[in-house]
């Protein structure tokens, strides 16, 4: 992130446009490497600087739509993104993206890649057991091959 916001300084907004919006399309799951490329070559960019802008709004966006858009302000993400050191003029536009219409679509892509697994303590524990019974087992049935190779 602190890669990123000192790298923004020099970015002109229309390729920080072009750079979110690959960002988006890369969180909708669309294949973005050809898109970048083109990037690349159309901006005086380096590669590392297209990839700490690239990974560092990735994290951005990632993370704040990870927060529910109740507990998560314009007001008060405006001002943390100023407190990033991110110029004004871009911090609009990364508002529009987690407050814009597209967040419903951003967060269902966004939650389906978390899962969580929960499972009683006492399914969990003989599983626990049942698992390192199996390895046991399978260190047994190592031990009697090298002993067999070994005669």
């Amino acid at each position: 992130m602190a890669a990123m916001a000192r790298f923004l300084g020099y970015l002109d907004r229309s390729t920080f446009r072009k750079l979110l919006k690959l960002v988006v399309s890369s969180q909708q799951g669309t294949d973005y490497r050809e898109a970048m490329q083109c990037l690349g070559a159309s901006s005086s960019l380096s590669e590392e600087w297209l990839g700490a802008l690239l990974a560092g709004t990735h994290t951005l966006l990632q993370q704040s739509l990870r927060l529910p858009s109740t507990s998560l302000k314009s007001d008060t993400f405006k001002d943390q993104l100023q407190e990033l050191a991110i110029p004004q003029d871009l911090v609009g536009d990364l508002t529009s993206v987690v407050f814009g219409s597209q967040r419903p679509l951003l967060n269902s892509v966004a939650q389906q890649e978390a899962y969580r697994f929960e499972v009683p303590t006492a399914k969990f524990q003989k599983l626990q057991y049942n698992m390192t019974l199996i390895l046991k087992e399978m260190a047994d049935l190592e031990r009697r091959c090298e002993c067999r190779l070994q005669d």
